[in-house]
């Protein structure tokens, strides 16, 4: 059968040849074994080729042994039925006593071949002498099991592509196996073009972490891009033996529109005024502005001014992201409240919170907003002890992988992952921050972006996300990143806060196709092993129509 073709076989030292070839190789080398001074002396015999069932081959010529007389057709069946090819050879011998099989197979088969069946076989005096094909070491072959991408993405914004990598045999990759992930390579390449649009390494050789590409693209309307995985053996080590599940195709279609930002604070801090500025500043993002503490006379700010709050799901709904400052909870009516949860949960809304001194996020303990929120206990949410020194923020991992916090452009040669303490989208010398918020514990699908590091403490969770429903939320534990601008104009408090409106937005944009897709965990798998099957909604109150 076609497993045949696999890449694993001849002598050690001479190269890798597919089984099937190595067979050919060692009948032409030893023909004697099978003429008349081998098992061709006082019997008869009978070359019979087999995949699903049992077929003839071309006799060599008498006397001659095999003298590569004897030739099959390039293996193609698609199933190595072994006990179907055994039953039907004896029942060709017409009741002829059998002095035994000779085997040659690669040995994977969907049929049980022990028990029963070889107590028949030892009854019937048949004795079975199988001729192992291929490596003694079960072949490398790595593939790409699950891509992730949004079906669209704005231009000018990174768009993230998470690639998770299956391996066969499911083993390969532990302690010892010889599996070196610095040598595998996962590529995002341009369909078109070909060009390399990004590439990473996994993290391990267990392959339990997604690997996560991002390319910025400029142009509107599909892109058409590939990843594509590959292994650079060592020298002298064998490579993959299957690359037909080394590539899968990805389809992202390009939007051109501002992202619908609504800002909602309590009181003209500094840092919702330098805020306020950039939203109405940037041109990717239409703002509308909403400060509680304006009196009457005041004409909110934004791009589209609001006179009041919206109120009902019509109403949020032209909204991607909802910036959430010092507000109290009251301020919000109870059918508000419940609308900005199930925007984030059924629409794929963001909702990004801003710690401040007075309400947020302590007024928000209990349903439905505490549901958004990372933290376990609102409540009990207070000003970090300032005694202990001045916070400097750092990303972290998984913030680089989702390309957010990313202030500056590196310069020269990017270190690896593994060069600790080094990033370099990070500037080293941002003012340290002189308060932020003690969150407490975390739930525990919430997911921590950057964290602050004191001279006499540990590190503290001072960003963090959680994903809830079909959109997510991110929790910032201060205000005080106004500072950053001291000396060094916009740019650093620019990119700060631009990149996590953008990564709110995705999901939004994501869901306005309102469709359904279905994901099977694997795409090969071997008996017993666990599949799951995922059915994702892109507006989940369409649940209803789509069943």
């Amino acid at each position: 059968s076609a497993s045949l073709t696999t890449r694993d076989g001849g002598a050690p030292g001479t190269g890798a040849v597919s089984r099937d070839e190595a067979l050919r190789q060692a009948l032409r080398a030893q023909t004697g074994v099978f003429g008349p001074e081998g098992l061709g002396k006082d019997r008869r015999v009978v070359w019979l080729g087999f995949d699903e069932g049992v077929y003839d081959l071309s006799a060599p010529a008498p006397g001659t042994g095999m003298g590569g007389a004897i030739e099959w057709s390039p293996p193609t069946g698609h199933t190595t039925a072994i006990r179907t090819a055994i039953n039907q050879a004896l029942r060709r011998a017409a009741g002829q006593p059998v002095s035994g099989v000779v085997l040659f197979t690669d040995g994977r088969s969907p049929q049980p071949t022990g028990g029963d069946w070889a107590r028949v076989l030892s009854q019937q005096a048949v004795g079975v002498y199988p001729v192992p094909l291929g490596s003694s070491t079960p072949p490398l072959d790595l593939a790409i099991g699950t891509v992730e991408a949004p079906s669209r993405a704005f231009v000018n914004d990174f768009v993230p592509v998470a690639v998770w990598l299956e391996k066969y045999p499911a083993t390969q990759g532990e302690e010892g196996d010889g599996l070196d992930a610095s040598r595998v390579r996962v590529r995002l390449v341009d369909a078109a073009t070909g060009q390399v649009l990004d590439e990473q390494r996994p993290e391990s050789s267990a392959m339990n972490e997604p690997v996560r590409l991002s390319v910025e693209s400029k142009t509107v309307g599909p892109a058409n891009w590939r990843v594509e995985v590959a292994y650079e053996p060592a020298p002298g080590s064998p490579g993959e033996v299957n690359l037909e599940n080394n590539t899968a195709e990805v389809s992202v279609e390009l939007v051109d529109r501002p992202i619908r930002v609504l800002y909602v604070e309590g009181y003209p801090r500094w840092e919702y005024r330098y805020l306020k500025n950039l939203l109405i500043r940037e041109r990717s993002i239409t703002s509308s502005i909403m400060l509680r503490s304006a009196d009457r006379q005041f004409i909110q700010e934004g791009d589209e001014p609001l006179a009041r709050l919206p109120r009902t799901a019509e109403e949020f709904e032209p909204f991607d992201v909802v910036i959430i400052g010092d507000v109290p909870r009251n301020y919000w009516s109870p059918q508000q409240l419940a609308v900005i949860r199930d925007h984030v949960a059924y629409r794929g809304g963001g909702v990004l919170w801003i710690g401040g001194d007075y309400f947020t996020p302590r007024t928000y303990e209990g349903p439905p907003m505490a549901e958004l929120l990372p933290m376990r206990l609102p409540g009990d949410v207070v000003r970090a002890d300032a005694t202990l020194g001045y916070l400097d923020l750092r990303p972290t991992a998984l913030a680089r992988a989702l390309h957010v916090l990313r202030l500056t452009v590196p310069t020269g040669e990017i270190l690896t992952r593994g060069d600790e303490g080094f990033d370099p989208y990070w500037p080293v010398s941002l003012p340290a921050l002189r308060w932020a918020q003690d969150l407490g514990a975390l739930k525990p699908s919430a997911e921590v972006l950057a964290v602050g590091r004191r001279e006499v403490s540990e590190a503290e969770p001072l960003v963090a996300r959680l994903r809830f429903g079909a959109g997510q939320s991110i929790y910032v534990a201060t205000d005080d990143t106004w500072r950053w601008r001291h000396g060094r104009g916009e740019a650093y408090f620019e990119r700060f806060w631009i990149q996590m409106i953008r990564m709110l937005a995705r999901d939004r944009l994501a869901t306005d196709q309102q469709g359904a897709t279905l994901r099977v965990s694997h795409r090969r798998v071997e008996r017993d092993q666990a599949v799951v099957v995922e059915l994702r909604l892109a507006d989940a109150l369409r649940e209803s129509e789509l069943r």
